[in-house]
């Protein structure tokens, strides 16, 4: 009834009105506004391109109860705060999660047993796929995710998070596969990830926008979740077959084929990272006058180098051309 009523021919109308010019647009910080009597078209502009989302007006829910079938211990807890803070808000005193992912409803529902209220609030387009877009609401307020911090706690928040904004790859790089586990947020100075990060940065790099963890560091925490995780929680993700866990399961069982010393270059002291694509070594310091100060010292050798700021730190770049000119450094690059 929905696709056949109003909701159709509304949807209709907004995308004529737009085609020949007669919509009335706002323009809003990273994309567009149109506003129907029933149905909100926004889109935003990515850097990767453009989604678009339908967002439906006035359309009524359902409350289901939903039957506790998992011991709620810290872990659980935990697990609940890291969704939370990735892809979830208050409304009406209640912790509400939005999803468009069919097995995050079914993964809510896990970890938030009680009355939960259920509806469809729109539709996400893109160019892959069309899907619903959730809102669930449940019985529970902000003061039930709160939880003991230790190191299995902070585990199974981030876990939580990954499963809402983080994503997990092994990607390949020339011969070698590099896993990687990548947190995205608003806002990682949100006093919910406070409490998270002052652990979590031990073993991962914080960039404004992003926690990320690479190589060895990525398998340590790929295997620390892996291992916190209840057996009854396992066996829920094995079956919903979901893509971020199978591929940390994968990770939790990779070994690493290189070895550090191999991809770190000494360089009048400093050890310099290697990157290959492109090819450049660099060093990250704290500060533009430290920065300076080794990019002096490298002038005076004959090797040229330049600084970079890279989120809160500064990075001292020695581009591919630089290492051309130097055997001593090439050697130990190659």
């Amino acid at each position: 009834m929905l696709w056949d009523g109003i909701w159709t021919y509304e949807v209709k109308e907004l995308l004529r009105k737009i085609l020949e010019g007669n919509a009335e647009v706002i323009i809003r910080l990273g994309g567009i506004v149109v506003y129907g009597s029933h149905i909100i078209l926004l889109v935003d502009m990515l850097r990767r391109g453009t989604l678009v989302h339908l967002l439906i007006r006035d359309l009524e829910g359902t409350s289901i109860e939903v039957p506790n079938l998992v011991e709620i211990n810290e872990v659980i807890k935990t697990i609940r705060y890291g969704l939370f803070i990735a892809d979830g808000y208050i409304q009406e005193s209640r912790v509400t999660i939005g999803t468009s992912q069919t097995w995050q409803n079914i993964l809510v529902a896990f970890l938030f047993p009680g009355k939960i209220h259920s509806n469809i609030i729109g539709i996400d387009v893109n160019k892959k796929d069309v899907k619903l877009m959730w809102f669930l609401r449940t019985d529970y307020t902000p003061g039930d995710l709160l939880f003991e911090i230790n190191n299995n706690t902070v585990i199974a928040a981030l876990f939580g998070a990954i499963l809402g904004d983080g994503s997990v790859t092994i990607r390949n790089v020339y011969n070698y596969k590099e896993p990687v586990i990548d947190l995205t947020n608003k806002d990682f100075n949100d006093v919910r990830w406070r409490l998270l990060l002052s652990e979590l940065v031990k073993g991962g790099r914080t960039y404004p926008m992003h926690l990320m963890f690479l190589g060895s560091k990525a398998i340590d925490m790929a295997r620390r979740i892996v291992n916190v995780m209840p057996p009854t929680l396992k066996e829920l993700m094995d079956a919903l077959n979901v893509s971020k866990w199978v591929t940390l399961r994968e990770m939790a069982n990779m070994e690493l084929k290189w070895r550090r010393g191999k991809w770190v270059v000494n360089v009048l002291n400093y050890k310099f990272s290697v990157a290959t694509n492109p090819l450049m070594l660099y060093h990250y310091v704290k500060s533009e006058d430290e920065a300076q100060v080794i990019i002096n010292i490298l002038k005076e050798n004959g090797i040229e180098a330049h600084r970079k700021k890279s989120g809160q730190y500064i990075m001292v770049v020695i581009p591919a051309r630089s290492l051309n000119n130097n055997d001593n450094i090439k050697i130990q690059t190659i």
